[in-house]
């Protein structure tokens, strides 16, 4: 299966497979119609916006993870997010994210449990 990679700074993280995903469009579109009654559209900007979401991810990838995004947001640094799953993101592409979130899902203990995990990115550059 594909693992997502995510880059920043010198932190890498390749936390499995997500279990579920929604890639939506963040977009600005300028449409006129004229006195004739001719529409024209013109799209501003377009942008993926991708969610990867984990049901069970091991306490070490969120761990990895979670380093990686908390520099990302300290530093200001973008993040470089390559996923071959999808054309949009087959090459590196730099995008953002906010602080992760997550719940507990199975396990016990202070080394091996699971637990639920929400991560969007958006691109920062325009299509």
């Amino acid at each position: 299966m594909n693992k997502p990679l995510l880059k920043c700074g010198a932190l890498t993280a390749q936390p499995e497979h997500p279990s579920d995903w929604n890639v939506s469009v963040d977009y600005s579109i300028a449409e006129n119609t004229s006195l004739n009654g001719t529409t024209t559209k013109d799209v501003m900007y377009r942008k993926y916006i991708y969610t990867l979401e984990w049901e069970a991810m091991t306490k070490a990838d969120y761990e990895e993870l979670e380093t990686l995004i908390n520099y990302h947001n300290d530093s200001a640094e973008n993040i470089d997010f390559v996923y071959t799953k999808w054309a949009s993101s087959a090459t590196t592409i730099e995008v953002t994210s906010l602080p992760l979130s997550r719940a507990k899902k199975l396990g016990s203990g202070s080394t091996e449990y699971y637990q639920s995990v929400t991560l969007t990115l958006k691109e920062v550059d325009k299509r």
